[in-house]
C-alpha cells in the first residue's frame, strides 16, 4: 500500500475521515445517519454489539466520541449498552457504519479510552479542551452563565470573535471545560435525563421516569455518564455504488502527526 501523510492537529485530515465527513453530509437528511454499530469482546470471549450515537470527533483529531451509561450488572447479558467492563478487559472495538443513501460502509477498528467519573488517570479525566475554532456551543455558554452568575443572552453570541470578547470581558479562561464535561453539556437535556433513570438491564417496573426526578442544566456529569473515545487504527471503506473498497492503516507517528497507509483491495 502507498504511504499517505495525514492528520496532526495542524495537518489535513486522513483521506478516510474526509470520506466519512462527506458521507455524513450527503446523508444528513436521514436521522439514522448518525447511528452506527459498536462491537466489543467480553471477558467470556463472546462478542457484544449495539447501536450507538456518533458524538463527534474529539477536538480536531480523528478520534470518535461515544456517550454511554456506566451502570451494569455482571450477572446479566446486556447487549443494549456498552459494557465498560468489556472494554477494561479488552480495550479494542470496531465500528460498522453504513450510509443507506450513498451506499457507503465504514468499518473502523481501534482502541477505546474509557473516561468516567472514577477514571484513575487525572490526565484523561481533567484534560482541558477548548471549543472548536468556529463553533460556539450554547449549552457551554448557559453553563458559564450559571456557574459565574452572569447576566447575558447566550443567543446573542454568534461567532468565535464574539465568544473571545465575552471571555475577555468576564475574565474566564477559555479551557474551563473538561473533556467529559464538554461531552455532557453538548448533549440535550433530554439525553442527559436518561442517566438518572432506573438501572439499565434490570426488570422494568415502571416505563416512565419518576415525576420527582429533575436535573439542573448547569450541573456537570452525573456518575453514570461515561465518555468513550475510539482511536482509529484501521479503516475499511466500501462503496457499493462504485464497487470499490479501500483499506487505511495507521503506521505510527511522524513528527507528532499520525501516518497512514492506504490501498485498494477487491470488494
Amino acid at each position: 500500500m502507498q504511504p499517505m501523510s495525514t492528520a496532526g492537529a495542524a495537518g489535513t485530515p486522513p483521506s478516510w475521515k474526509q470520506l466519512l465527513l462527506h458521507a455524513l453530509q450527503a446523508n444528513s437528511h436521514l436521522k439514522h445517519s448518525s447511528y452506527f454499530q459498536f462491537a466489543t469482546v467480553g471477558a467470556n470471549g463472546r462478542p457484544s454489539n449495539r447501536t450507538v450515537v456518533f458524538r463527534g470527533f474529539q477536538d480536531e483529531t480523528d478520534r470518535i466520541q461515544i456517550n454511554t451509561d456506566s451502570r451494569f450488572r455482571k450477572d446479566l447479558n446486556l447487549i443494549s449498552l456498552v459494557q465498560i467492563e468489556d472494554l477494561k478487559h479488552c480495550p479494542f472495538a470496531e465500528i460498522c457504519w453504513y450510509f443507506t443513501d450513498s451506499w457507503e460502509q465504514f468499518r473502523i477498528n481501534g482502541m477505546v479510552d474509557v473516561i468516567d467519573g472514577s477514571n484513575p488517570d487525572p490526565a484523561k479525566l481533567q484534560r482541558k479542551v477548548p471549543l472548536a475554532p468556529a463553533v460556539v456551543d450554547v449549552n457551554f455558554l448557559l453553563t458559564l452563565k450559571g456557574v459565574y452568575n452572569l447576566a447575558f443572552d447566550p443567543q446573542r453570541i454568534h461567532d468565535r470573535t464574539g465568544f473571545n470578547n465575552f471571555l475577555e470581558l468576564h475574565s474566564i479562561p477559555e479551557d474551563v471545560m473538561q473533556q467529559r464535561e464538554k461531552s455532557w453539556f453538548a448533549s440535550s437535556l433530554r439525553s442527559r435525563m436518561q442517566y438518572l433513570g432506573p438501572d439499565v438491564g434490570l426488570p422494568s417496573i415502571n416505563e416512565e421516569l419518576p415525576k420527582n426526578i429533575s436535573l439542573d442544566p448547569f450541573v456537570g456529569p452525573v456518575g453514570a455518564f461515561c465518555l468513550l473515545v475510539l482511536d482509529p487504527e484501521k479503516v475499511d471503506y466500501l462503496n457499493l455504488k462504485t464497487n470499490t473498497r479501500q483499506v487505511f492503516e495507521c503506521s505510527g507517528s511522524l513528527n507528532g502527526d499520525r501516518c497512514w497507509t492506504s490501498g485498494r483491495i477487491n470488494p
